[in-house]
């Protein structure tokens, strides 16, 4: 069973400057640190819609109303939005569960 690793902040956007600084790939740059290169996808995603702030860990377990989840999926259906997408837009973690 894998372990969820936490990155820092720091380590994160270390990650996300390699790749849009020094326009190295998303292959290179998760071989070179050890994740895999969705996760980085996901960092650069967020840092280039949220800044530093969607590189923070968020440690705490969020609960959603009804409503909510329900405005949350009219709109990806409306917008024709991936889950991906959304929980960049939301600023969402990957594991988040509407």
């Amino acid at each position: 069973m894998n372990k969820k690793r936490n990155f820092t902040a720091e380590f994160k956007l270390e990650q996300v400057l390699k790749y849009l600084e020094n326009h190295l790939s998303y292959t290179a740059i998760s071989n070179e640190a050890g994740i895999d290169h969705s996760v980085l996808r996901r960092w650069v995603s967020l840092y280039q819609s949220k800044g530093i702030l969607g590189l923070e860990i968020n440690k705490t377990k969020t609960t959603f109303s009804l409503d909510f989840k329900h405005k949350v999926v009219k709109g990806m259906i409306a917008n024709n939005l991936s889950y991906f997408d959304t929980s960049i837009n939301l600023a969402f973690g990957k594991n988040v569960c509407l």
